[in-house]
């Protein structure tokens, strides 16, 4: 069977009695058949050949939005490493957020929704992080490193109390102010705004998620100048005010 998405689209299969095998190749020969592993991602845009052996399978699938894929991961480019990388991908935090993820969705609870959408901004944060513990990336002329680009997302990740500015993710980077700015958007397809706000969008969805924090102690945590800060930027990400936003999905 031939697929083609202009959306990335990464799945998980659950295990099955006697297990299950089949290969994958991606765009007509730019890989070998690889073997398929219990989690996959598909690129978008990119053309898979997939042979199975058949039978049933409970499969959860997450189609992303490209841009915020590219925002999130800072993934852009498929090589054949990457590509063959692609066909099996190992890496056990993943694979528990994922496992999450279906229990929400099969089993919901409390704050679900909130819960999922949580989960699969995880699930993104997990791929990136897939691929550059396998150091399968590589740095464009011009671009910024493997080290580089984790370091930014994670400095983002757990900044609690003043968000970083560009300067000081620059000297993290040990480059100029100029030079991340213009290194990130030739990496990663995105600028490194865009790429902020949506970490930072997703760290606010977490947190009202796992914790009883008011709306202004998101706001502080994330180095938000006021509450009205916070809601401008959440509204501008989501089309909701964050009050809005939790009483939704809590449906209150």
């Amino acid at each position: 069977m031939w697929e083609l998405d202009d959306a990335p689209i990464f799945s998980m299969s659950l295990p099955r009695p006697g297990g299950a095998h089949g290969t994958v190749q991606y765009e007509a020969g730019a890989t070998p058949a690889q073997k398929v592993g219990a989690m996959m991602l598909r690129p978008g845009n990119v053309r898979m050949h997939s042979i199975g052996d058949g039978g049933v399978l409970s499969i959860l699938r997450c189609r992303f939005d490209t841009e915020a894929f590219a925002s999130v991961t800072a993934l852009a480019d498929w090589d054949p490493e990457r590509l063959k990388q692609c066909a099996a991908l190992h890496s056990a935090p993943l694979a528990d957020v994922t496992k999450r993820l279906r229990k929400e969705i099969v089993t919901p609870s409390f704050g679900g929704a909130l819960a999922v959408d949580s989960y699969v901004n995880l699930i993104l944060i997990e791929i990136g992080r897939a691929f550059r513990s396998r150091k399968m990336n590589r740095r464009s002329k011009g671009g910024l490193a493997p080290w580089q680009l984790a370091r930014i997302t994670e400095r983002l990740r757990v900044a609690d109390g003043a968000w970083p500015s560009v300067a000081e993710l620059a000297a993290d980077c040990r480059v100029s102010r100029s030079h991340l700015s213009r290194a990130f958007v030739e990496t990663t397809g995105a600028t490194l705004a865009d790429h902020a706000a949506t970490l930072r969008v997703a760290r606010a969805k977490e947190m009202m998620t796992i914790s009883d924090a008011t709306m202004s102690d998101i706001a502080a945590r994330l180095g938000f100048a006021s509450p009205s800060a916070f809601g401008t930027a959440f509204r501008r990400a989501t089309g909701l005010s964050p009050l809005s936003y939790a009483r939704e999905i809590r449906g209150v």
